[in-house]
């Protein structure tokens, strides 16, 4: 679970379920995170409310802080449930890249293919 989650509003109140949802869908993406990076992940999620007469709609954003790096999604949708589930989606390709690059698995495999290119 992500700790440090903060939801910021613009033109939105986060009631308690959407708080609630929002824990769920985005403090669980630490799992896909490499073990040595849950413990300094943060996550800041602003949800914007735009009304006016050419767009209506919900945007959600979020951006997570993780080692050396810094994701991000942004997604629109007719209720804040819905950008949320998108932005999840978005948030959980970007972590798998995240993970395949500082995995200690990948640095294995990487150092083994450079020593058997070396042996040829």
């Amino acid at each position: 679970m992500i700790k440090s989650l903060r939801i910021i509003g613009e033109h939105a109140e986060a009631d308690d379920s959407l708080q609630q949802y929002i824990s769920q869908k985005i403090g669980n993406l630490d799992k896909y995170l490499p073990r040595r990076a849950r413990r300094t992940a943060r996550a800041e999620v602003v949800l914007r409310r735009e009304k006016s007469k050419k767009v209506s709609g919900n945007t959600v954003e979020v951006l997570l802080y993780v080692p050396d790096k810094r994701l991000s999604a942004k997604a629109a949708a007719a209720t804040m449930f819905m950008a949320l589930d998108l932005v999840e989606e978005k948030l959980k390709q970007q972590l798998g890249k995240y993970k395949d690059e500082h995995s200690t698995r990948f640095y294995r495999h990487l150092i083994h293919r450079l020593r058997g290119s070396k042996a040829l």
